[in-house]
């Protein structure tokens, strides 16, 4: 499905569906997925601001937070890092840039997160 058709059904769910989809979306490599592009942020987003059990929320928090870390250092900014040329597609200031909103996203969404506890 696209991610705005879940938000949907995220959305009009009640309490169980929520935390189905909760469930099933907090793991690692969902996450993985998820936390690599911006719908998969708005995804996460609607669960956290629909579903009302705040013991998933803190998983989901904890699992997020740890996923965090695949935004930073990934394979073509390592390369930069240790001094090899990228290649010529490849825009480094335009892949860092896009990279750190995203990251500062998750970093706002975690917030939201503590608040919500």
């Amino acid at each position: 499905f696209s991610s705005n058709v879940i938000e949907k059904i995220i959305d009009m769910g009640d309490q169980e569906t929520i935390l189905l989809y909760a469930k099933d979306l907090n793991n690692a490599e969902s996450l993985k997925i998820l936390i690599k592009n911006n719908f998969g942020y708005y995804v996460l987003l609607k669960i956290i601001q629909n579903c009302q059990n705040l013991e998933m929320i803190n998983q989901m928090r904890l699992q997020i937070k740890k996923g965090l870390q695949q935004l930073v250092g990934t394979n073509c900014e390592q390369e930069v890092l240790q001094g090899a040329a990228p290649s010529q597609d490849f825009n480094y200031s335009q892949h860092t840039n896009s990279t750190l909103q995203l990251r500062n996203k998750w970093v706002e969404l975690l917030e939201k997160i503590k608040q919500k506890q």
